[in-house]
């Protein structure tokens, strides 16, 4: 056992690691000297710390919040615009789904139209609860000029409360002052947003 313990004695790891090792890598993957003159460097420094954010970093993240912050403001600045055109199609399809009820029910079926809402009946003169379809309140104004009453007859067509066939134009205001229009074209009972 003696004579094991005097041969590892001389060339063991452990007694090796005690002894400085010039110019070799450690296990670090820097050598001795290197790690004395970063120690260096930190004393006089008064340990500051060496990491940070370059000149390069810091613009790159001013860029790209830039870029972001800008978006934001397209796209809240065209949100009004967006809600006028989203109340106008929901108007439009509520006109195709008026129409479709009174060719599937061979009934007239009426439109009324009334400051920010309008209803839809299944009578063209009874306007009461037993023939009430829907109502809808829009979140912006109507402007009607002519006609506040829309009928659909069995056939699909469409005619106006004074009985004109003419083509009409619902148009849709909001609070800036843009507009949107819903052409009605009576003869056939199409309708288009504009």
């Amino acid at each position: 056992m003696f004579i094991l313990r005097n041969r590892l004695k001389g060339s063991t790891p452990l007694e090796a690691v005690g002894q400085p090792v010039r110019n070799k890598k450690l296990l670090t993957g820097f050598t001795p000297s290197e790690i004395r003159r970063q120690r260096r460097l930190t004393v006089a420094r008064g340990n500051l710390s060496l990491s940070g954010f370059t000149l390069v970093e810091i613009s790159i993240v001013v860029a790209i919040l830039a870029v972001a912050g800008a978006a934001a403001v397209v796209s809240y600045s065209s949100l009004p615009s967006l809600k006028l055109e989203a109340e106008a199609r929901k108007v439009l399809s509520d006109i195709y789904w008026a129409r479709q009820k009174a060719v599937a029910t061979n009934t007239n079926h009426a439109i009324l139209f009334a400051g920010k809402k309008y209803s839809i009946y299944k009578s063209t003169t009874d306007f009461t609860s037993p023939n009430f379809l829907k109502e809808v309140i829009l979140g912006i104004s109507l402007n009607l000029t002519q006609a506040n009453l829309a009928v659909y007859s069995p056939k699909g067509n469409m005619y106006l409360d004074n009985g004109s066939t003419a083509i009409d134009t619902i148009p849709f205001v909001d609070n800036q002052g843009k507009t949107r229009n819903i052409t009605v074209f009576a003869e056939t009972g199409n309708v288009k947003l504009e």
